[in-house]
Formats: C-alpha cells, structure tokens, sequence
C-alpha cells in the first residue's frame, strides 16, 4: 500500500509521449487527431492527481489502496502499460519491498524540514527534483 502512494504521489517519470502511426484519425475526448505520425503528449502525474479518478489526489493516503482497490484503467501508470511497459517493474517493486523493509528493522527514521519553506515538486521537467532541503536522520535500532 506505502510503495503503490508513493509511486503514485512521487511519480519518477511525469511526461510521456508517443507516436501514433495509423492510417486513420484517432479519437481523443471530444477530439478528432490526424494522427499520421503525430506526436502525443501525456503527463502520468496530472493523470494520477486527477481528482476525476483519485478522492483527494494530493493527499498523501496508503490506505486508499487497501486489498480489492483497482484504479480506474490508465489512472495509474507508474511503470507504463502494455509493450512499451517497463520489464524490471516486478523487480523494481521487490527490490524496494526489500530495502524499506531492511531499513524499517534495523533503523530509526525521523525526517525534518523547514516548516516555513516546505518541500515542493519541480513538475516542469520530465523527471521531478525536489525543491528544498528535506533531512533524514537515520539512527541505527539497538541490537538485541
């Protein structure tokens, strides 16, 4: 569930394109695209904070992701979809799985920031960068 809001709120990747090479128009929404070789442009992380799609999409909810909760198709994407999909997704996910789970058992971990300049997300670039200081201190648990 912390994985799933987390990819989902820090997405890696928020702008996607791809080139449609058809022979007829496609259709999106209202409109209708000649779609020879044109490029199509999408940000996964205003379709994963669509609140059409998501209740409070910006607030910060692993819970929302309890057994039995399938977002709607293409809401949530943080691997791709279909051919074009990542190959280590599974991977991915385990490895992080493993490494949040190594450091919730051996350590302790306190964030701190500047109350009067929060953190922000930079979306104006392909992949997100973290605007100010955010501090993690880690204390290693007492062995037993």
């Amino acid at each position: 569930m912390l994985l799933n809001q987390i990819i989902k709120y820090f997405a890696c990747l928020t702008d996607l394109f791809n080139v449609f090479r058809t022979a007829t128009n496609k259709r999106f929404g209202p409109y209708v695209v000649n779609t020879r070789n044109v490029r199509v442009h999408f940000s996964e992380y205003v379709m994963q904070m669509n609140p059409d799609y998501w209740p409070e999409p910006k607030k910060f909810n692993p819970e929302r992701w309890q057994p039995g909760f399938n977002p709607e198709a293409f809401s949530y994407m943080p691997f791709f979809v279909g051919s074009r999909g990542c190959l280590g997704k599974h991977m991915a996910m385990m490895m992080m799985k493993l490494t949040l789970s190594v450091l919730a058992k051996n350590f302790e971990l306190q964030q701190s920031f500047n109350k009067k300049e929060p953190p922000t997300i930079n979306q104006n670039m392909a992949v997100m960068r973290i605007i100010n200081k955010v501090d993690c201190l880690i204390t290693p648990l007492a062995v037993s």
